[in-house]
């Protein structure tokens, strides 16, 4: 009697929208349940409604709380085919996708799938209902392969379905195949998906009529598939059409009515209506003031920097791409595994920023948002093993409209969160009076920032120059810094020197980069005579515009920033029709992501520890070569050949307790001879194999400290792989940017399976210059590469190609010398700092 009145209790308490009382009453009754397991169903039932209407009211909060307590105690006291119990974890899974947790969203659906198989069979409606759930998880993070065969498996078993219940199946029918629809998006793809989504409006008109939300969520799918086969006039009428039903069917602040806003706000935008789309963002994001949704809060911020980018303000644009890009950077810092893949889509939003900033010749930010891009990449490929927690400064007038925007959020906040005891004419009431302030401000912002745009507008030119706002070690150290960033039209270079920072724009045919850098690699790798022709191309690209800036410099050192596909090009062996950039120039590339954990070290004791594999294991063939590459680097009390002394562990004696001694001695040189297998994205699935056979997974790496280790060399073969045209290069990289950000002062990886007998002799040359003889790295390594260039490289003994068979292995009438001047041979080594 005492659980039903308290069930009662909160069940008025939230009609009556006294919420945090709904709240305590409803865990008054999930303790009396946890106590009592007689009382459980009846208070896991009331939990179960609770949480329904708090998600109809759009109190996602409440609502998730609701559905995990009710799950707690089905998951106590019931059997896991208990139909409760997949009711409550599907409740739970619709609060967290509507909240953004993605990763939460992606378990409840989970198990709720594994209850409907246990309970029903792998072809039942109810698991196909499981599976269509989550594929809509899985289309939410951006993992659109992996949802359409979810979406098609659960169709195929609604479409063989023979229960009685029939609109049941052609409910769960309608859904799957709108979503389906929604995952075809190449132009390629557009009449299919049109086809697939007229399919499931029928159905849903059948089953619901006109008024219904899945009518609306279906025209707002329709718009945007229009939107991408060019149709924008088409596709604004049908984001309105959804907007107009969300408004007269979802309660006042639901956040899918902000959604269809930004849709319509943007159509708006494409299509010139300034006013009419400033109109719907702004009244977006004041919905959005009184909801944790910061997602999507982040995507209004971008739509509204791309409105008044659109509008000829591109200063005002810059500060919502800001607001935007911190945004996603607070959501990086706390999210875990499917938020993070949802995050890995944004990248083009940082990218986007950092060319607003260099077309405004605003050069010492837009090298902090591109730093701020490897960040972002490197914690993409180790699937935020590594948190980043940089944010983009805001100049004093930025931050001083920032704070006004937040002070009339938040104070629309505050009033929205009592507007549930008003009518509905009173909430839009108090809805268009804060929409009017909001635009009031807007209003200001734009004039306020009109002043700056037309002194940027008057000062911007083809070659802008800003004061240098670079490391000064490197620069004392005679080095320009070169960075490199892809646009959609050609390559944006900054050019970093003590005298100050300049911008050059080099256009291009859009996919000519990629197209001459795969070439290059593939002629490489066949040996062939053909690379000259690609290397003088990306020469002429790349160097070309900015050759007589480092004429005048006279220099003879350049670090390098790079981006995209660029990060799969050699760099030593770009040519200018007379030599190549090696024969000019030591080379370092900076890998970014070194982050707030890297601290400066001394002088680090300058001993070698150097681990290898050498037999075969776990489907790893075996490494003959690099017994002999080790001897040929670390002298020990039984090899006196070495550079530097230390010790070796070969196979069963490389394991990750002697990684970890080494690098806790602080060894100054740590070399690594084995397999890495990366997958990016997927840290538990990418490894560095150790001689006993077990892995070291990137989660692991991410735990170890580099910081007394000058030198990191990872003579891997599988330490970058790439070169298909969805890859960008930073999973190649990953891995040294990892140990950058852990501490290593320097990282040599290699961009191709290495020759071991060619590995060997360059190894022992560069580690002779650089310890013996005292040469910088890059010089060390650069002098290296050219003995073998020129044929004066003193040779080791052969062995296997590491990797790769090479054809020339056996054929004694080579001419080795002349062979190893190919780029095959010495142009692999990529030193990063």
């Amino acid at each position: 009697m005492q659980n039903n009145l308290q069930k009662d209790r909160a069940a008025e308490l939230l009609r009556s929208g006294r919420f945090d009382e709904a709240r305590a009453a409803a865990d008054a009754l999930l303790a009396a349940g946890q106590a009592s397991p007689a009382a459980a169903r009846s208070i896991v039932s009331s939990r179960l409604a609770l949480a329904g209407a708090c998600l109809n009211l759009a109190r996602f909060e409440d609502a998730r709380h609701y559905a995990q307590g009710a799950f707690v105690l089905t998951d106590t006291h019931f059997a896991d085919t208990d139909a409760t119990k997949f009711a409550a974890l599907e409740i739970l899974q619709d609060a967290c996708i509507a909240m953004g947790r993605l990763t939460e969203a992606h378990d409840a659906g989970e198990r709720a799938l594994a209850i409907a198989i246990a309970a029903h069979g792998q072809d039942s409606v109810a698991a196909a209902r499981a599976t269509q759930r989550l594929g809509a998880v899985l289309a939410r993070v951006g993992d659109v392969s992996a949802a359409r065969v979810a979406f098609i498996r659960a169709k195929d078993a609604l479409m063989r379905a023979t229960t009685a219940d029939r609109a049941d199946v052609d409910d769960t029918l309608a859904t799957t195949l709108a979503n389906l629809a929604s995952t075809y998006q190449r132009p390629d793809e557009i009449e299919l998906a049109q086809a697939i989504h007229d399919q499931a409006l029928r159905l849903r008109r059948r089953l619901s009529g006109d008024e219904h939300v899945e009518i609306a969520q279906l025209h707002s799918n329709l718009g945007l598939l229009l939107s991408e086969a060019g149709q924008d006039d088409a596709a604004l009428r049908s984001c309105e059409r959804s907007l107009a039903l969300r408004r007269r069917l979802l309660p006042q602040g639901h956040p899918d009515v902000a959604r269809s806003l930004m849709e319509v706000g943007w159509m708006r935008t494409r299509l010139g209506n300034t006013d009419g789309a400033t109109d719907a963002l702004l009244e977006a994001l004041l919905l959005l003031s009184a909801l944790d949704m910061p997602t999507v809060e982040a995507r209004a911020h971008f739509l509204l920097g791309s409105l008044l980018a659109e509008s000829n303000a591109p200063a005002a644009a810059i500060l919502f791409e800001k607001l935007c890009v911190n945004g996603l950077q607070r959501l990086r810092h706390a999210s875990a595994s499917h938020e993070h893949a949802f995050l890995g889509a944004r990248q083009d939003i940082y990218r986007h920023l950092a060319e607003s900033l260099i077309r405004s010749g605003r050069l010492p930010e837009a090298l902090q948002v591109i730093s701020m891009l490897k960040e972002f990449e490197l914690d993409d490929v180790t699937n935020g093993v590594l948190r980043p927690v940089t944010l983009v400064r805001l100049t004093p007038f930025e931050q001083a409209q920032a704070d006004m925007e937040a002070a009339v959020r938040r104070e629309m906040r505050d009033t929205l969160k009592h507007t549930t005891h008003l009518t509905p004419a009173e909430s839009e009431g108090v809805t268009a009076g804060g929409a009017a302030v909001l635009k009031s401000w807007f209003a200001r912002l734009r004039a306020d920032f009109a002043e700056t745009d037309s002194a940027t507008a008057a000062a911007t030119t083809q070659v802008t120059s800003r004061r240098a706002s670079v490391p000064q070690d490197d620069l004392a150290a005679g080095s320009i810094q070169l960075q490199y960033l892809l646009a959609q039209d050609g390559v944006e270079i900054i050019v970093s020197t003590a005298g100050g920072q300049r911008h050059y724009h080099n256009a291009f045919v859009p996919g000519e980069v990629h197209r001459l850098v795969l070439a290059l690699r593939a002629s490489i790798a066949q040996r062939s005579a053909s690379w000259r022709g690609h290397a003088v191309a990306l020469h002429e690209l790349l160097i070309g515009p900015i050759e007589a800036e480092l004429d005048d410099n006279k220099t003879d050192r350049l670090t390098i920033s790079l981006d995209g596909v660029l990060r799969y090009l050699p760099l030593g062996v770009l040519h200018d029709g007379r030599r190549h950039l090696l024969e000019r120039f030591a080379l370092t590339v900076s890998a970014g992501g070194h982050g707030p954990g890297r601290i400066t070290e001394p002088a680090p004791i300058r001993r070698a520890a150097g681990f290898g594999v050498t037999r075969a294991l776990a489907n790893h063939r075996a490494l003959r070569g690099v017994r002999d590459e080790l001897f040929a680097i670390v002298g020990t009390a039984d090899n006196a050949h070495g550079v530097v002394d230390g010790g070796i562990f070969l196979d069963t004696a490389f394991t990750a307790d002697a990684l970890r001694s080494a690098l806790k001695r602080r060894d100054g040189i740590v070399h690594i001879a084995s397999h890495f297998v990366f997958r990016p994205a997927r840290e538990n699935e990418s490894y560095l194999l150790l001689g006993d056979g077990t892995k070291l997974t990137l989660a692991q790496l991410a735990e170890l400290r580099f910081d007394g280790v000058d030198l990191l060399t990872l003579s891997a073969c599988e330490t970058a792989v790439g070169g298909g045209h969805r890859q960008s290069g930073s999973e190649f990289e990953g891995l040294g940017a990892l140990a950058l950000n852990r501490g290593a002062a320097h990282v040599i990886a290699t961009l191709w399976p290495i020759r071991d007998f060619t590995s060997a002799a360059l190894m022992r040359e560069f580690y002779r210059l650089r310890f013996r003889e005292d040469f910088a790295v890059a010089d060390a390594l650069r002098q290296a590469q050219l003995q073998l260039l020129t044929g004066r490289s003193a040779r080791g003994a052969a062995g296997a190609p590491r990797g790769l068979l090479d054809p020339d292995d056996d054929d004694a009438s080579t001419n080795r010398p002349a062979r190893e001047a190919h780029p095959y041979y010495w142009a692999p080594y990529v030193l990063m700092r």
